[in-house]
């Protein structure tokens, strides 16, 4: 597929240029992303009403934070900013949210996933995605990422580009899993961690506390919607933040330049 044929679509709400710019360009990879979230829009819509319906603040602060960075992600910058705008809020309990500003959220998703299926761009089928074939023996050969991202849409929007780049890529989606998975590792030497700091049974702060407390030399992109204050990140030694919504090319930037470092060379070109 070319990037051209997304170009002929209009859906209210949705930058379909800036969503595929930060799928790396590859309209295949964007538009599997794309039916993801239209297929996983009930479930989003679902979770939050499940959390305000329980009056459970920790859940809706996790939900918004996920559908925040898928929104903005995809390139649907007014649903992120309904929900950047309730999450500014930080109510004493959620009866004290203005209800106009919940409305909102629910009404910018609403209207997404209708303009998503009213555009007819959910005819287009992307095409299987090719087991990815490594790039030239860039210095991140040499390296493993450890993706730890809960939300399976966003995570498979950057694995394919990604498993081109390194020489192996682990995606995990708990704080339990990350950490059962990192235990059983000798080192960190050759990794690179990226890491979500809002998982759904747990920190990600946590899971990187626990790395850097056995290397602290170990590089890790911490994830987040919002600035992290330098007292959330203590304890963590060597980390970078990354905000959302950020593109493949802002990882491989980041980690191109950790490569440089530890390598000892300079190269032009992943």
């Amino acid at each position: 597929m070319q990037s051209t044929e997304l170009a002929h679509y209009s859906i209210p709400g949705l930058d379909l240029q800036a969503g595929l710019q930060r799928a790396g360009n590859a309209p295949d990879a964007y538009l599997h992303f794309l039916h993801s979230v239209h297929a996983h829009g009930r479930h989003y819509r679902n979770s939050l009403q499940d959390a305000l319906l329980e009056q459970d603040d920790a859940r809706l602060h996790q939900q918004l934070h996920g559908l925040r960075g898928v929104a903005a992600t995809l390139g649907a910058a007014r649903l992120a900013q309904s929900c950047s705008i309730l999450l500014q809020e930080n109510p004493a309990s959620l009866s004290d949210i203005p209800p106009q500003l919940i409305s909102t959220v629910f009404h910018e998703l609403d209207r997404l996933l209708v303009g998503i299926e009213q555009s007819g761009i959910l005819t287009l089928t992307p095409a299987a995605t090719p087991s990815p074939q490594a790039s030239q023996a860039g210095p991140l050969q040499a390296f493993q990422l450890v993706f730890i991202e809960d939300d399976p849409a966003l995570a498979q929007l950057f694995l394919s580009e990604l498993k081109k780049h390194f020489g192996s890529v682990i995606w995990l989606g708990k704080q339990k899993d990350a950490l059962d998975y990192l235990a059983r590792q000798a080192t960190f030497t050759r990794s690179i961690i990226l890491c979500d700091v809002q998982l759904p049974d747990g920190s990600g702060l946590e899971v990187a506390r626990a790395i850097s407390r056995r290397e602290p030399d170990t590089l890790i992109l911490l994830t987040s919607g919002d600035t992290i204050t330098d007292e959330a990140r203590s304890g963590i030694a060597n980390s970078i933040q990354l905000l959302k919504p950020f593109s493949v090319m802002d990882i491989l930037n980041l980690a191109k330049g950790l490569a440089f470092n530890l390598l000892g060379k300079k190269t032009t070109q992943l």
